[in-house]
Parts: structure tokens; C-alpha cells; sequence
């Protein structure tokens, strides 16, 4: 009969292997500042996002974005002093009628030009507003920027029964049709500045009304008509397919006027200016920006997806208007500002679901790498547009909606972020969506994740520790609160964290272990090179409730060495492998048979204490025994197979010890064994069944000129120790 140790080559390898799966990741050298206490409260965007430039293991560096939106930088202004409320809704409205340029308006111009909510922050103030001369400034401005469809149609002729002029002539007609503008386009005028198209369309009546040859006046090509109807269809067919709390979305007709007014410069593409939610269609007037946008970034000839996407933007505000009268009404009387962190990001959202491959809302990338470290959602607009792809991924698109439907409209953001923690179960979404953000794995709508890895830290959130020291942090409710640690090298350091105040979450990974979220590390060992964390702390508590907040005290207990030697990737020697495997057997000859071993056995030690272990490993042997006390003999076939990715950090003490521990485990170990050929045994192994921990220790000698390093993980056996060759000097 085989005694039990005869198997030990078989567990030995296992113990081997485990042990691997517990080594780490990578991460480089970086200096950074002291960290403050975050604050709970406060936006050019390229589609390219910053986070595609950033050096190996530098932290992300952005400036901080301009005013999200008009209403933001109207409002920064007023609050500045520079202006009264009514005097920026005036001067802003020029904006849009071509009195006024962006640049002699605002110290800094917003990043987006859409003039939806500041229509709607008019329309408020002059159902309400105090100044009566104000009131009519209003009043005028409104008429201008948004001319009543059923007035164009005297000024119109439907496209197929458009006649060209001279060219000259039409030069003029663009000239007198654009002071229309500014007249109301009174009735007796017989001038045909508009063609038209008409469609029915899933109940609901699409017109367009486009400037007679548009290719003179605007300078683009024909096709954006059909373009803009297509993106209308293409909206409500999307749109259509919800329900919120079970109810079937509600749709009506839609008109889009391109107008004649003087585009102001940057991204003004377009506004809806819906007087009252369900008393009438929507309309939507487009600007030659969005044009102009599209065409300077279409990727093709005939291209018109990137301004159907804006299109399908404003579509969304008309779904809005339609299917949440209660809380269009409360934006049209002052509280668009305070709902725009759903208005506008879920805009972004959904535009993105009709058109997938299109990725235009990509433009507020850095935006919301930037403004999400500190803000709370509520205090966002434009730039939620991930948080809400995340949350979609999760509860679905008819679950968005009844979230919007059920975030009651309230006086202030403080209203709003209460209502949303009220939201079932949003502690631990908030608490995956952080995480999910750090890692880069949101889900797109076209299947790709959104690019936010490497994640952006604030510079001063970014915490170097190179000694005892104790940081007092917090995590303000709906703010993706995240910090940088640096742990600089050669140091052993032990951490200790006691949180206070309301409930909340916070792990750790290191910065290039993606995925690897653990409670912040009881100790961080650092050798050649600091080692970098990220910490996140996030909560979802009403405004009143007390801070999550935590203290963490950091000690320093040992110096650590550093051996140059070990940095590098080492592959194992399958000799020296075979030998180890053969050692226990040398008493009893002819019972265990070495057959094969080969494919992928690879260590990567860092700098920085990090270490990754790659797997695609198989190992054959044979175990014979005549005369076994069944009364034959018995031959064993087995095959052991290791695959995977395991990560953790290492530390040596510069001359002959390292010690492990585990940060990822993604190492699958099979076996497969036969018994006199019938199979006995196929499937994967436990590590933790055999009895030993995560965490290792060897002892090791390291020879850099002959590139081997040898690693004894049993020093107490006699077993040899296992010999791996020098790949690279880069890990």
C-alpha cells in the first residue's frame, strides 16, 4: 500500500502554486502632497480622454473644467456680484439671439452651450420673476429664439415642392429671413425662408423646418433634414420601449426648426423651449453648431450620427417634458439648476442608448474624472452621464426612470441628495459604482468600458507616507471620494483604522491590481520603490446625517532592503522543476515517474513591492506500485494544471528571506488522475483544503550576473530548491 507522503510531489507543487498566486502587482515612483479635509459641496472636453496619456504609474493629472453649462456660469456670476439673477438671464439669452459671444459674457466660457435650462430659468422668471422690465427683456428675447412652428409654416414650402433661385437672390432671401427673426415673422410677408418635411412616426407627427439651400446660408451639405427626422424616429423607437413604474412612456409630436439666428461660438447646438409639459408638442430649434460639429468630426463623407446623437439629446428633454409634467413645471419655475444633475446627464445617457457606436457625451470624460472627486452627483450635470450608464447596467433602463420618477423636485440640492440616498440599496451601488469607476469596467453602451482607468485623485488628496504619521479622512455622502496613498520604499508599515459617524464604505487596491478591493491593508511593505493605494471612502446618508469619516494611523516598523537582483520576470526551469518534483522519491526507485512539464511558470517583481504571477502550466507524472494489498498492481496517471493571474506584494530583507501576501487570486488549479486507466479524479483543487495560508515565505538567493534566481519554499526539507531564469530586467 502507498503511504500517505508518497503524494507529496503532487501537493508540494500545489503548495507551490498557491503560494504564487498570492504574489503582486505592478506600480511606480510618484511624490505627491498632504491631503485637507474634502469639502461635501461646491466643468474644453476633447472626446479623447486625458487618462490615454498618462505615463506607467504617474498619477492623472487634469485641469480643473470650465462651468459645466450656461446656467453654471451664469450662476458663478451672480454669485461673484457681477451680475443679478435677471441681468444674467437677459445677458445670456443674447447669447443665443447673436447679440452677444460667449467670451464678452462669462470670465470663462461653459463648456456646453445648450440653452434648455436657460430657457427654462427664463420661462420661470417670467411667469414670476419681480423686475417687470426684466420680464419684458425676457419676453422679447424667448419670442426670437424660439418662433412658433405654426408661424413658420406661412414662411415655409413643403421639400418637394422647393424651387431654386438665383443665387444671389437667395443670398438676399437668407438676409430678410433672418430679420424675420426678430419681427415674430408677422403674416404678408410672401417669402419662403423655410422647406419643410412632414412624417408620421409611431403615433407621434416629425416636421422639419430647414433654411431654403441651407448650403449657401449655413454652408454644410444636404442631408441634415433627413438626418434630423431620422434621429427623431430613431429617438422615439428607443424611447418608446420603456415604461416608468410600469406605465408606458408617452410620446407627441416633435418639431425641429434649424434657425437663421447668428450661431454664438463654442458647442451652442441646441434648445428645447417647452412652454408647458403636456399641452402641446415638442419643439427643438438646432443651431449651425451642431452641424458644424458634425461635420468637423464625422468620420466619413455622408456621416450625420454625431449630430443625430445631439439630436437624440434633445429628443430625451421632450420624453422628459412628456413623462415627468411634475418636474419640468418645477425646472420651468426656477428649479431647472437644481434637477439638471438628472436632466442633462440622463440626456447624455440616453442619447448614447439610441446611438451606441457614437460616444459624443464622451466629451465630458475629464469633466467627470475631475468633478466627481469632490462633488457630490447632485452638484453635476452634463458629466453623470456615467453614473447613470453605471446604474442602467445595474437596475435597467425602466429602473433608471422610476429612480428619475421618484426623486420628488425640491428647493435645493440638499433636497435632491436626500432624495436620492432614499433610493433602495444606493449605499451599495454608490459603493460599486466608485469602485467600477477606479477599475475602468462600466459597461458603454456599445459594450466597451468607459476609459476612467487610470482614475484622477485630487493633488490634494494624494498622501505620501514615508514615516509614523495619522490622516483624518472622510467621505461625504454621493461623493466618490477617493484618495492616492504613496508609501515610500524600503519601509514596513503597519495601518490602523478606527471610522466615526454615519455608515459608510471604504476599501483599498493597488493602483495597477485592478479589481483587487480589500479593507485597507492591516500592512503595506515597500521596497525598491514606493507602493501606491488607492483608498476609497464612499456613503449615502441625507445631507443632516453625520460625516463617515475615519482616522488612520500609520506606523513605521521596520526598515526593509531592497535587492536590485530580484527586479525583473523569471521564468521556471523545468530541469530544476523536475528535479524538485523527483526528490522525495529518491528512497523507493521505480515507483514515481517524472513524465512532462512545460508551458507558462512567470514571476514579475517589482520595485515597489508588487508582484505578479502568470500561469499556463501543466505537469504529467506516473506512480507505480506492484503487489498492492488489493492483490494487483496499481498505476496512477496525473496530470496537474495551473492557469491564471495571481497578484500580491513581496519583501525581502536584501540578503536571503522574502515573504508574501496576498492581494489577487485569478489561479485556477485541475488535476486529472487515473487508476489502472479508469479516471478517479477530474476538477479543480482547493488550496485552502490542503491546510496552508495565503501568505508565504522562502528563502532565496538571487545571482544577477548568471540571471538565476533559486527559491526554497520548503527550507525546512530536504527538497531542492526550484531554479527560474531571468526573462528580462523589466518587469
Amino acid at each position: 500500500m502507498m503511504r500517505p507522503h508518497r503524494a507529496f510531489p503532487v501537493l508540494t507543487v500545489l503548495i507551490v502554486a498557491s503560494w504564487a498566486c498570492s504574489l503582486g502587482g505592478a506600480g511606480e515612483v510618484e511624490q505627491a502632497t498632504t491631503a485637507v479635509t474634502p469639502a461635501t459641496n461646491s466643468a474644453e472636453v476633447a472626446t479623447a480622454p486625458s487618462v490615454t496619456n498618462v505615463p506607467p504609474g504617474e498619477w492623472l493629472e487634469l485641469e480643473p473644467p470650465p462651468p459645466g453649462g450656461i446656467l453654471d456660469a451664469l450662476q458663478a456670476k451672480v454669485e461673484a456680484g457681477g451680475w443679478t439673477h435677471e441681468e444674467g438671464l437677459i445677458q445670456s439669452l443674447r447669447i443665443f439671439t447673436g447679440d452677444m459671444q460667449p467670451e464678452e459674457a462669462f470670465p470663462e466660457a461653459p463648456n456646453s452651450l445648450e440653452g434648455t435650462g436657460l430657457v427654462m430659468e427664463a420661462m420661470g422668471y417670467l411667469a414670476s420673476g419681480a423686475d417687470e422690465g426684466g420680464r419684458a427683456d425676457i419676453e422679447r428675447l424667448l419670442t426670437i429664439l424660439a418662433p412658433d412652428p405654426e408661424r413658420l409654416l406661412e414662411y415655409s414650402v413643403e421639400a418637394q415642392a422647393a424651387h431654386r433661385r438665383g443665387v444671389a437672390r437667395q443670398k438676399d432671401l437668407a438676409l430678410d429671413c433672418a430679420a424675420l427673426w426678430y419681427d415674430g415673422f408677422p403674416s404678408g410677408q410672401n417669402l419662403q425662408c423655410f422647406q419643410y418635411k412632414s412624417e408620421q412616426w409611431m403615433g407621434s407627427t416629425i416636421r422639419v423646418f430647414i433654411p431654403q439651400q441651407s448650403d449657401l446660408i449655413w454652408g454644410f451639405q444636404s442631408g441634415y433634414a433627413e438626418a434630423a427626422i431620422a434621429a427623431v424616429k430613431n429617438s422615439l423607437t428607443v424611447y418608446s420601449s420603456f415604461t416608468i413604474n410600469g406605465k408606458a412612456a408617452i410620446l407627441d409630436d416633435v418639431d425641429v426648426v434649424f434657425t437663421l439666428l447668428e450661431t454664438p461660438k463654442g458647442d451652442a447646438m441646441a434648445i428645447v423651449p417647452f412652454e408647458l409639459a403636456g399641452t402641446q408638442g415638442c419643439r427643438t430649434m438646432i443651431y449651425p453648431s451642431a452641424v458644424l460639429f458634425n461635420e468637423d468630426n464625422k468620420p466619413s463623407d455622408g456621416d450625420f450620427r454625431i449630430f443625430e446623437q445631439t439630436v437624440a439629446h434633445e429628443i430625451f428633454h421632450c420624453f422628459t417634458a412628456w413623462n415627468f409634467p411634475d418636474h419640468w413645471l418645477a425646472g420651468m419655475n426656477g428649479a431647472y439648476k437644481t434637477l439638471d444633475w438628472w436632466l442633462e446627464g440622463g440626456a447624455e445617457y440616453f442619447s448614447n442608448l439610441v446611438y451606441p457606436e457614437v460616444n459624443i457625451e464622451w466629451r465630458w470624460l475629464d469633466a467627470w474624472a475631475f468633478n466627481s472627486a469632490k462633488e457630490r452627483i447632485v452638484n453635476m450635470d452634463y458629466d453623470n452621464f456615467g453614473f447613470f450608464q453605471f446604474l442602467a447596467n445595474r437596475i435597467g433602463n425602466n429602473g433608471l426612470l422610476g429612480l428619475f420618477a421618484g426623486v420628488k423636485p425640491t428647493a435645493d440640492t440638499d433636497g435632491q441628495a436626500a432624495e436620492l440616498a432614499a433610493y433602495p440599496n444606493m449605499p451599495a451601488l454608490f459603493d460599486e459604482y466608485a469602485r467600477a469607476f477606479i477599475d475602468g469596467t462600466i459597461a458603454d453602451t456599445d459594450g466597451s468600458s468607459l476609459p476612467t482607468s487610470p482614475a484622477f485623485v485630487l493633488p490634494e488628496y494624494r498622501l505620501v507616507v514615508d514615516q509614523a504619521t495619522s490622516f483624518h479622512l472622510a467621505g461625504p455622502p454621493l461623493v466618490l471620494m477617493r484618495y492616492g496613498f504613496t508609501f515610500l520604499n524600503d519601509r514596513h508599515y503597519l495601518l490602523q483604522s478606527t471610522p466615526s459617524g454615519s455608515a459608510g464604505s471604504d476599501e483599498a487596491r493597488p493602483r495597477d491590481v485592478t479589481g483587487a478591493w480589500v479593507d485597507l491593508p492591516p500592512e503595506v511593505m515597500a521596497t525598491c520603490a514606493p507602493t501606491k493605494y488607492y483608498y476609497v471612502m464612499t456613503s449615502a446618508t441625507p445631507p443632516a446625517a453625520p460625516l463617515f469619516e475615519t482616522e488612520l494611523v500609520i506606523d513605521k516598523k521596520a526598515e526593509l532592503g531592497c535587492d536590485d537582483c530580484l527586479i525583473g520576470t523569471w521564468d521556471i526551469n523545468i530541469d530544476s522543476f523536475a528535479e524538485y518534483a523527483e526528490a522525495p522519491f529518491q528512497e523507493t526507485p521505480g515507483l514515481y515517474q517524472f513524465d512532462s512539464a512545460g508551458g507558462l511558470w512567470r514571476y514579475h517583481f517589482r520595485p515597489n513591492g508588487m508582484m505578479t504571477a502568470d500561469f499556463d502550466f501543466f505537469y504529467t507524472y506516473g506512480l507505480n506500485q506492484e503487489n498492492s494489498p488489493f492483490g494487483n498492481d496499481i498505476k496512477i496517471d496525473g496530470q496537474l494544471t495551473i492557469e491564471g493571474t495571481g497578484d500580491g506584494t513581496y519583501a525581502s530583507d536584501g540578503v536571503s528571506n522574502l515573504s508574501f501576501s496576498l492581494v489577487e487570486d485569478s489561479v485556477a488549479i485541475t488535476q486529472e488522475i487515473y487508476m489502472n486507466g479508469d479516471k478517479m479524479v477530474d476538477g479543480p483543487l482547493t488550496p485552502g483544503s490542503y491546510g496552508y495560508s495565503t501568505g508565504a515565505s522562502a528563502v532565496y538567493s538571487c545571482d544577477a550576473e548568471a540571471g538565476e534566481l533559486l527559491l526554497n519554499f520548503v527550507p525546512q526539507t530536504d527538497l531542492p530548491p526550484i531554479l527560474f531564469d531571468r526573462v528580462s530586467k523589466t518587469p
